[in-house]
């Protein structure tokens, strides 16, 4: 399979570029640039600018630490999607969109408490 063909099979939710704008929001709002994020999650300050692009999604061991590092809720990353207008769970396999119901339900979970303890545990899980 060519690099293309594979470039193509690459499904990214629609949802990425919100969210990569919110990370750009927060990185601005604290005069950070690109490079000292990228130094945080340890990726290259072009992963990052993809990130912002909604070029490519976050893990979610990326998200863990961006949410801990700028000290905000998850939900400040993914103000403005619209979790009930998604066009991104259709495109995904039976696993996948397991995964992705899981991940719109712990948005949507108003316990902080909480949803800091599963966010622990599932990053415990992948460690």
């Amino acid at each position: 399979m060519s690099k293309k063909e594979n470039k193509s099979l690459k499904r990214v939710p629609p949802e990425a570029e919100i969210i990569g704008r919110n990370l750009r929001d927060l990185r601005l709002e604290r005069n950070l640039s690109r490079r000292e994020v990228a130094g945080l999650l340890d990726v290259s300050f072009q992963q990052v600018q993809k990130y912002e692009t909604g070029q490519n999604r976050f893990p979610l061991d990326r998200l863990y630490k961006l949410k801990h590092y700028f000290d905000v809720s998850y939900e400040r990353f993914f103000e403005g999607v619209d979790p009930n207008n998604s066009g991104y769970e259709t495109s995904l396999s039976a696993k996948d969109k397991d995964v992705y119901a899981v991940y719109m339900e712990l948005v949507r979970l108003n316990n902080t408490a909480l949803k800091k303890k599963i966010c622990q545990v599932v990053h415990i899980l992948v460690s």
